[in-house]
């Protein structure tokens, strides 16, 4: 489920879609990433709250969805992630180029934040 707040793209990552086949999955991240690009917003939220487990391809859907941004640091952010999402993201150092944080709110003012410091240079 993808919203729209201000200028960012908020994705809401269903625990059941993880765990789909990797088709599935992969037609859902073709769906965000066109929505996202045809959205003029500046920057994403992916809000893990219901994931628990992150499998390669989950991790190469959020790869996907910050390569249709272009892969612009700060401009992603990770909220609500479970221990081994977190560590997950650690792992992959994708923490050094995304905000990972502890909720949504926290998440979109981290990514508010980015696009303001672009928008001085």
């Amino acid at each position: 489920m993808s919203e729209r707040i201000r200028d960012l793209f908020v994705v809401t990552v269903d625990a059941q879609i993880t765990s789909a086949d990797n088709s599935c999955l992969m037609s859902q991240t073709n769906a965000l990433c066109n929505d996202f690009n045809h959205s003029k917003c500046l920057g994403i939220v992916i809000d893990c709250n219901h994931v628990h487990y992150f499998s390669s391809i989950v991790l190469e859907s959020l790869l996907r969805l910050w390569t249709a941004m272009g892969q612009k640091p700060g401009l992603l952010a990770a909220c609500c992630l479970s221990k081994f999402g977190r560590e997950t993201l650690e792992v992959a150092r994708l923490d050094r180029l995304w905000a990972v944080c502890d909720d949504r709110d926290e998440a979109i003012e981290a990514v508010d934040r980015a696009l303001k410091s672009q928008r001085k240079i």
